[in-house]
């Protein structure tokens, strides 16, 4: 199969928490430049978030629409746009829960990337049209639940997309690791323990993952970080 290399690249506390008041510390903060420097030097064709942190980013505070089927029977299709944008925000929405305005797209993030959301194949012809009317890419990727190799070759061989950063949420990263879909591991932990069962894990299992599935990595860097932050990187064992 296709696909591209597939960086999963977090900022963590120790007890492998991303989210939670540890973000708030002085710290954390710090490291939170070096992590997006660092993002910027894996040089990927885009990155891959999770429908919860585009939220954050891109539709925070657009109210909720709800958009319904077109009378007309149109079968559904994968929807690609095609410009001179080279960079690909990839999102993570199954249930096309994010209201995307113009504005959004005028998010700095944004200027100069194409956006390609992935949803599942249920949701109404009235938010596909809604997607297409933007500009904004769109993947029509299962049934039930996503089927993340058939999206890895859509964005390979329609999207042009070679190498890609995981940013996910807990859930979105745990399920590429589970589909064996991740090459390599950057993590940047902060000298914090959350100690919080609220707060997300780094990697985080689903009622589709896969059981007793064993990824294993070796290291292959390590660095010691201003702010008593330490960066391990890891590569897929072969």
């Amino acid at each position: 199969m296709n696909r591209p290399y597939i960086i999963c690249h977090m900022l963590q506390s120790i007890d492998g928490r991303i989210s939670g008041q540890f973000f708030h510390d002085e710290n954390t903060q710090n490291l939170s430049s070096i992590y997006k420097e660092m993002s910027n030097q894996f040089t990927a064709d885009g990155i891959i978030y999770g429908s919860v942190t585009a939220k954050e980013i891109f539709t925070y505070g657009n109210p909720k629409q709800i958009y319904t089927d077109s009378k007309q029977n149109i079968e559904k299709e994968d929807f690609i746009v095609e410009n001179e944008n080279k960079e690909w925000i990839v999102v993570f929405d199954p249930q096309g829960t994010l209201n995307w305005k113009e504005q959004s797209l005028n998010n700095p993030r944004l200027i100069g990337k194409n956006v390609v959301v992935i949803l599942l194949n249920n949701v109404s012809m009235g938010y596909l049209d809604h997607l297409k009317e933007l500009g904004i890419s769109y993947i029509l990727g299962g049934e039930t639940k996503v089927d993340l190799h058939y999206v890895m070759d859509i964005l390979y061989t329609k999207c042009k997309i070679k190498k890609l950063l995981l940013q996910g949420g807990g859930i979105l990263n745990g399920s590429f690791v589970n589909e064996n879909l991740v090459d390599e591991i950057s993590l940047i932990i902060a000298p914090d323990v959350s100690a919080s069962n609220k707060a997300v894990l780094c990697f985080e299992t689903s009622s589709y993952s896969k059981q007793d599935i064993l990824s294993q990595y070796i290291i292959t860097d390590t660095k010691i970080l201003s702010c008593s932050g330490v960066w391990l990187h890891y590569k897929k064992r072969i």
